[in-house]
């Protein structure tokens, strides 16, 4: 898809509630993750998906959008929910700030 098709699919409301679903799932996972000796990506992390978990709603929109971009132009409203939900996993350290000088 081009970049027309990603901003229509990125207003789809039914596909924004399915991210926003997948976004939660993803929080709820993140925040049971047990810790590593990486303190800062672990902050990082668990920071987001603390903020997720508090306020969906307001990330709905940016998870979205990254979610449409992880997909590389796969993405489309009937995707399967468990590729909304990788992407969303595979966006979430750069949603969170996460770099490579973090340990």
């Amino acid at each position: 898809m081009g970049y027309a098709e990603d901003d229509l699919l990125a207003q789809n409301d039914a596909f924004q509630k399915r991210v926003r679903q997948a976004t939660i799932n993803v929080a709820l996972a993140v925040s049971s993750e047990p810790e590593t000796n990486r303190n800062v990506v672990d902050n990082k992390r668990n920071t987001l998906a603390k903020s997720v978990l508090n306020d969906a709603n307001s990330y709905m929109v940016r998870f979205t959008n990254a979610v449409i971009q992880v997909g590389a132009g796969n993405m489309t409203e009937t995707s399967p929910d468990s590729d909304i939900t990788n992407a969303v996993s595979a966006a979430w350290n750069g949603m969170a700030g996460v770099t490579q000088a973090d340990k």
